[in-house]
């Protein structure tokens, strides 16, 4: 294999993090029975969300906490001009965090603008109508006195930026009808600095905050935007208890600052993170408190040292194959015809629910997700189940020919069909001896990609990694074998297959996925996880090609599952493998 095609294939922090415990000589601990861990906190989508919150906490836990304690919910959400035309996001109480793949950088959300224009942002000037929320700014029950986002948008879409009033005092006074004539403020504020590129003010305190270390270099309008209302008083609970308070409205947030409460209390944001996801998903993403099970069920894993397993879902019907929807949420299809999506997550990493959002599917082979949609084989077809909004919402169903070779053949589709970097769909076919194991562009008509005999004797399931293919099945010495395609994207150019790694001759090859730098732009060589049955049970590995001795690396990380039919991997990098004789979704973590 070549160093460029080696580097293609890149690890998650799951992998990483296990090869690094494991390769120095450790072997498999003890049995354990499932689940094994409750978690004490809500898990990151990404390790550059994880630092950017630790290093604002650290630097703003004595003035003002930017954040909120703990991370909310993260989510794969559309966005036009990424790449792939998503970006991972994760919720705050008081904001959103947002990066791209294959960047470094993370950004904010203008999500208090978003809310107040009742427009949602999808990229490139691309917008999703919503109402405006009604919801009280404080987070409380309506309350006449506390104005909600509705006010704030009136009272923005009527204010006429002028010239420069700096020095004035702030006097205005806003409720849930909108300005008032009020009593006398509880303490004197002036407006201060003029933002001409609003036409609003700054108030005094504001500014004398935002020369606080913590914002020092202007990054006051990193964190929280341009102001885009003038400064005003309002009643605002804190804790539950009314409080006069001075509000300005900022792209990003809302900042709060009630002069009555002690001097480490008196500045706050608005739960905006919270409120923003409320109105986008119709549902609170708060983390669920959740009694940890402790009933110990029938099956017993043995994991490497550091892997811990727990059920994420059971009582599922027999399941086939599993996806990540465009949301990040795990899709499970199962052979009783069902699309089951596990939505959001508790602090246990559980699911909040598990609803069906697609029936009625016969014969189901495989599925993946391509942009808002997701791609089943079933019934010698290619379905194609639309989410056109991107809110995880069966909104469409159409049947596609995988090609036209197969309809007019014996042939029929086969397997889970495959995505490569490109974001082509691939599917397989078998059945004729002159097509048996074609794998074929499942959008066009006779558009091969491979002739997986040609490969290997015996193909089983094949995964896209970048531009590599890489294919399983048994060799002409009847052994399971992994096998990888170098730079093969929109068709294969004969280069010889490199080999991976081979198992036992009991062995069968059930499951096959690629840790793709999708979501974490880190930059090392990858890693493939395998599911293998043999005659007692079945194994997980992870195998890593090494870059410099050009050898791989092969780790079992867990045996004694019934029969593994799927594996995926989460945005957290989380592993989950779908057992089909419990009915269960196992999860694999690390270091937890």
């Amino acid at each position: 294999m070549t160093g460029d095609s080696t580097r293609r294939l890149t690890r998650t922090l799951f992998v990483q993090a296990v090869l690094a415990a494991l390769l120095v000589g450790v072997g498999l601990a003890v049995a354990s029975q499932l689940p094994v861990r409750h978690s004490e906190s809500p898990s990151f989508a990404s390790p550059m969300f994880q630092r950017s919150w630790v290093s604002d906490a650290a630097a703003s836990t004595r003035i003002i906490d930017l954040w909120g304690s703990e991370p909310l919910a993260w989510r794969v959400e559309p966005y036009a001009g990424a790449p792939n035309d998503r970006r991972v996001v994760q919720y705050f109480d008081r904001g959103r965090m947002e990066i791209e793949s294959g960047s470094s950088e993370v950004t904010v959300g203008k999500l208090v603008t978003e809310m107040l224009n009742g427009e949602i942002d999808l990229g490139s000037g691309i917008t999703r109508e919503l109402d405006v929320p009604a919801v009280a700014i404080d987070s409380g029950d309506p309350d006449p006195r506390v104005p909600s986002y509705g006010t704030l948008s009136q009272l923005i879409e009527n204010q006429e930026p002028g010239a420069s009033t700096a020095g004035s005092r702030v006097t205005e006074w806003v409720d849930n009808s909108g300005p008032f004539d009020g009593d006398s403020t509880p303490t004197i504020v002036h407006r201060s600095e003029y933002i001409e590129e609003t036409g609003v003010h700054l108030p005094d305190v504001f500014t004398r905050l935002f020369e606080h270390p913590d914002f020092q270099g202007g990054r006051w309008e990193d964190v929280l935007g341009l102001p885009i209302s003038e400064p005003f008083w309002a009643e605002y609970r804190r804790k539950g208890d009314l409080q006069p308070s001075l509000i300005q409205v900022f792209e990003r947030r809302i900042l709060i600052y009630s002069p009555q409460l002690e001097e480490a209390n008196r500045f706050s944001f608005a739960s905006s993170g919270r409120h923003y996801a409320m109105w986008r998903y119709g549902q609170d993403i708060h983390n669920v408190e959740t009694a940890a099970n402790d009933e110990l069920v029938e099956q017993s894993l043995t994991m490497a040292d550091g892997v811990e397993a727990s059920v994420f879902a059971e009582g599922i019907g027999t399941p086939v194959d599993m996806t990540l929807s465009a949301t990040g949420h795990l899709m499970i299809l199962n052979a009783e015809g069902q699309i089951l999506i596990a939505r959001s997550q508790d602090p246990d990493g559980l699911p909040d629910s598990i609803d069906v959002w697609a029936d009625g599917i016969n014969e189901p082979q495989g599925m993946v997700t391509r942009g808002d949609s997701v791609l089943v084989t079933a019934d010698n077809r290619i379905w194609w189940y639309h989410d056109q909004d991107g809110r995880g919402v069966l909104d469409e169903v159409e049947a596609l020919h995988a090609n036209r070779t197969a309809s007019q053949n014996s042939s029929y589709v086969h397997g889970k069909p495959v995505v490569n970097s490109g974001g082509d769909v691939f599917t397989r076919i078998e059945g004729e001896v002159e097509e048996d194991g074609l794998l074929l562009r499942a959008l066009a008509s006779d558009d091969p990609l491979v002739s997986l005999t040609e490969v290997i004797d015996t193909p089983g399931p094949v995964s896209f990694a970048s531009g590599d293919l890489l294919v399983t099945g048994r060799n002409s010495d009847d052994v399971p074998t992994v096998m990888l395609l170098p730079s093969v994207s929109s068709e294969w150019n004969g280069v010889e297959p490199d080999w991976i790694a081979s198992f036992s001759p009991d062995a069968a090859v059930r499951a096959i996925t690629v840790m793709e730098e999708e979501i974490w732009p880190l930059s090392s060589f990858g890693d493939v996880i395998i599911a293998i049955e043999d005659t007692d049970y079945a194994r997980i590995f992870a195998m890593s090609r090494h870059p410099v001795v050009d050898e791989t690396e092969t780790v079992e990380l867990a045996r004694g599952l019934g029969r593994p039919t799927a594996l995926e991997v989460g945005l957290d990098g989380s592993l989950f493998i779908a057992d089909a004789d419990t009915g269960r979704i196992i999860r694999l973590q690390y270091g937890v």
